[in-house]
């Protein structure tokens, strides 16, 4: 099998595309082979998905640069009509800051989440991203309400705050609450972060989900979440477009693109979730 991803001369790199047909329209898929956090596809594929970017049939590679010039176009596409004299200086700015950002896409971007809402992010430029392409950007990784020390412990804190405060001289047993936090969930997901994207999702609704520093693109059908698969080993296998985030063990089930189970892997579970 090719390598998803190749380097060009110039040093950018190539990505596979999977072709996926759903009810008669076919869906373009790009594919990575490595484990990075590449927000880059998960962006792109949520615009194939909700087709505000089209890629031409015949198209089994694309160039990361081509990639990044698809989105940057989407982005002056989708400015609102609507915005209000004094929106117009911020929106700007915004969009802005994005443009200078989205050259980096494929190399990851930093973002900070808070432990207290699935929308929940420090507002940086990369968020502003999400924002100007109207994607939401969740995570799943949230405190249980019934353990109260613990929410009253982590009330406000985002995650580099939270690691602050454990190389901190502060108090050792809000610490070790804090850590015990981080040791239960070493998934950087949660059941109840789970159960607050079923909630937050809309079915058919496309967001950007970020977890263990990966961005996966997301979908909800039926109150089940799903992600999309873009692993290499299954750029031929084009009866498989989901798996299943109903766990925080990394279990989850194969589907296909109607999020039901493939004919030739109907017993298929996997256990590759990062």
């Amino acid at each position: 099998m090719s390598a998803v991803k190749q380097d060009t001369e110039d040093g950018s790199s190539v990505y596979n595309v999977k072709w996926v047909g759903v009810e008669g329209v076919d869906y373009a898929v790009v594919m990575q082979n490595h484990n990075g956090p590449c927000p880059l596809l998960a962006v792109v594929n949520a615009l194939l998905l909700r087709g505000q970017i089209v890629l031409k049939r015949d198209c089994v590679k694309i160039n990361e640069n081509v990639l990044i010039q698809l989105v940057a176009d989407c982005i002056v596409r989708l400015r609102p009509d609507d915005l209000d004299e004094s929106e117009i200086s911020n929106y700007e700015k915004n969009v802005s800051d994005v443009l200078t950002l989205i050259p980096s896409l494929s190399k990851g971007l930093d973002v900070n989440v808070f432990f207290t809402g699935v929308h929940k992010f420090e507002y940086t430029a990369a968020c502003a991203l999400f924002d100007v392409l109207n994607i939401p950007l969740l995570h799943g990784w949230i405190a249980d309400p019934e353990n109260q020390e613990m929410v009253q412990t982590m009330d406000g804190l985002s995650y580099n705050r939270l690691v602050e405060k454990l190389v901190s001289d502060g108090n050792e047993y809000e610490k070790s609450l804090l850590q015990s936090f981080l040791d239960s969930s070493p998934s950087q997901l949660t059941i109840k972060g789970i159960l607050d994207l079923q909630s937050r999702l809309r079915d058919g609704e496309i967001a950007v989900l970020f977890r263990n520093n990966h961005f996966h693109t997301l979908s909800k059908n039926k109150n089940v979440l799903y992600v999309l698969v873009t692993d290499s080993g299954f750029l031929t296998e084009t009866e498989i477009m989901w798996e299943t985030l109903e766990s925080t063990d990394g279990n989850c089930v194969l589907v296909d693109a109607s999020f039901n189970m493939p004919h030739h892997t109907s017993s298929f579970v996997s256990e590759t979730a990062e």
